[in-house]
């Protein structure tokens, strides 16, 4: 069962809305979403984003896709009145809400049936809905619109609350559009606003982090962005982006659209296993804490200086298979090295028996007490074999890279698009 309670150690995707899909095609999808894998925890993306945006159904419906989902690299947010996002596809082809370029239907409803309810993190429809109200309300205080235009406003959304209407973002959009009290300024400006509290409601209700496009973090003309909305009392919640995209950083294979749309789950997943990794999202996960940021930023060099080692021998998965396969011969030499005996050498050369048999057999040094193996020149030959790999990975990892940073996608979106 999915853990239910989220941090900043998770993130939310909004890359993964469908109005996005125009800006990007399927590498640079996978290239985001393996990019913010490899910093955070879980990526979490909501459920109507599985039935609308075709670049992601299908990163997990090709082969060893659905490692996203089992790894827990990729985790859905399904409200709770469904039971499926297949329940949710019915419902949205029922009222005719699905995209127009939609892929086959038997397809997409067999890689949604695909995902479990036990994959999901849950959450409630009315609760995310009060969410967004409460902000709607909150955060009018940020802006910097003329007081009598924003009072002509508020006035609108507190009789429409106190009436029960469902604040949704259309009818909100719709009420802005029809104000004729209201000039083009502020009307641009509320509807800058609307879109940001839309697309920042479910995070902040959670309370994790957002993977966002970087135009809508810099103020537009109307001087709204989710800094002004949200992130007044909370500053630190962007912390991890401003420290992951330090100047010594950006130029390494981490950052590499070439590098990062060529690995695969399973790479990732390695990855995700190492001391380094680990120790980082306990960081981000006490990023409230001022005096821990010091912390942070030696955790981040850490996981990126592991991660530039490790890459070259998992940037295929033959050399990944081949690496692990020789660590694991190194790993019992370097046990039995040094194993002195009173009487016996018998001189066997036991790597040749199966690996995992060997290793369940001398549990710590058992066998190194009874007999002495003779393993230096042994250790020596398998290290220059993992050597060897390692080369060989650092070849092939030259030759995926291109001449993009992730930050040129990044960049290449826009707020407006929200628009149409």
């Amino acid at each position: 069962m999915i853990r239910q309670r989220c941090s900043l150690s998770d993130l939310y995707f909004i890359f993964a809305d469908n109005v996005y899909q125009k800006n990007m095609s399927d590498a640079e999808f996978k290239a985001l979403i393996n990019f913010y894998a490899l910093f955070y925890g879980r990526i979490i993306i909501p459920d109507t984003f599985f039935i609308n945006n075709q670049h992601l159904l299908r990163l997990i419906g090709t082969k060893g896709g659905e490692d996203y989902l089992k790894g827990r690299i990729i985790v859905p947010a399904l409200r709770n009145n469904m039971k499926s996002l297949a329940d949710l596809y019915s419902g949205f082809e029922k009222n005719h809400t699905l995209v127009s370029d939609h892929m086959d239907k038997g397809e997409e409803l067999g890689i949604l049936e695909s995902v479990t309810s036990d994959q999901c993190l849950k959450w409630n429809k009315s609760d995310i809905a009060q969410n967004f109200t409460r902000n709607i309300a909150a955060n009018l205080g940020n802006l910097e619109l003329d007081t009598v235009q924003k009072r002509v406003f508020q006035d609108q959304v507190l009789q429409q609350s106190r009436d029960n209407v469902p604040m949704t973002r259309k009818r909100l959009r719709d009420l802005i559009l029809h104000m004729i009290q209201l000039d083009e300024r502020a009307k641009s400006t509320l509807l800058n606003y609307i879109d940001i509290n839309y697309n920042f409601n479910i995070p902040n209700y959670f309370q994790c982090s957002a993977a966002y496009p970087e135009r809508i973090a810099k103020p537009h003309e109307e001087k709204v962005s989710p800094d002004q909305v949200f992130f007044k009392e909370h500053h630190w919640s962007q912390r991890q982006a401003q420290v992951i995209a330090k100047n010594n950083t950006v130029s390494t294979s981490i950052f590499n659209m070439g590098i990062l749309s060529s690995l695969q789950p399973d790479q990732i997943l390695y990855i995700r296993k190492q001391k380094e990794y680990k120790r980082l999202m306990k960081s981000f996960r006490r990023m409230g804490n001022a005096r821990k940021e010091e912390e942070i930023e030696d955790s981040i060099f850490d996981f990126i200086y592991m991660y530039e080692n490790e890459l070259p021998k998992i940037v295929t998965r033959d050399i990944k298979q081949q690496v692990v396969k020789q660590r694991k011969v190194l790993r019992i030499q370097t046990l039995f090295k040094g194993a002195t005996n009173e009487g016996t050498d018998l001189g066997i050369n036991y790597i040749g028996m199966a690996l995992d048999g060997v290793e369940q057999m001398i549990g710590s040094r058992l066998i190194g007490q009874l007999v002495n193996i003779v393993t230096g020149p042994m250790a020596k030959k398998t290290q220059r074999k993992i050597n060897r790999l390692d080369f060989k990975g650092r070849c092939k990892v030259e030759q995926l890279k291109n001449d993009r940073n992730i930050y040129d996608t990044i960049r290449s979106f826009s707020l407006n698009s929200l628009r149409k």
